[in-house]
């Protein structure tokens, strides 16, 4: 839904939707590009709703549909092209690298507190690199936002 009213929607299967998605992404990169030198948004790996302790559900979930992650991410994309202080990181990609999946996210959605760790130590070096890559620089320098 939008606005919590109205048909429910899918990504990728509601161009109506989709679009409003990409606005407001652009929206949201825009306001953090006024304080920071990039962005990097991070392309959602496949989920499995229902997944209790790494095993699968018994019938899959529609969330669970790969198309509409591949539809998301693809947005995601989209509005990471339009300017060069946007990059994108592959999550499932950094999962694979962490660890296994199932012990992970054992829920199918969420990392635990125990495997956010695990992903971090993954994470934060790539982000780290990225912002090398792109700034030459290897810290960055934070400095108060100020309201508007």
């Amino acid at each position: 839904q939008v606005n919590g009213t109205g048909p429910l929607r899918v990504v990728g299967e509601d161009p109506e939707l989709d679009a409003l998605l990409e606005k407001r992404l652009r929206e949201a990169v825009e306001v953090l590009l006024r304080d920071n030198g990039m962005v990097v948004l991070g392309l959602g790996p496949y989920l499995e709703p229902g997944r209790v302790d790494g095993r699968p559900p018994e019938r899959e979930f529609p969330e669970a549909d790969h198309a509409r992650m591949d539809a998301f991410n693809e947005i995601q994309r989209k509005v990471a092209a339009s300017t060069d202080r946007v990059e994108t990181i592959d999550m499932a990609e950094v999962y694979a690298e962490a660890g296994d999946e199932d012990q992970l996210v054992p829920d199918g959605i969420h990392l635990s507190e125990e495997s956010a760790l695990t992903v971090a130590k993954v994470l934060g070096p790539r982000l780290a690199a990225m912002h090398t890559e792109r700034t030459g620089k290897t810290t960055t320098v934070v400095r108060q936002v100020q309201p508007d």
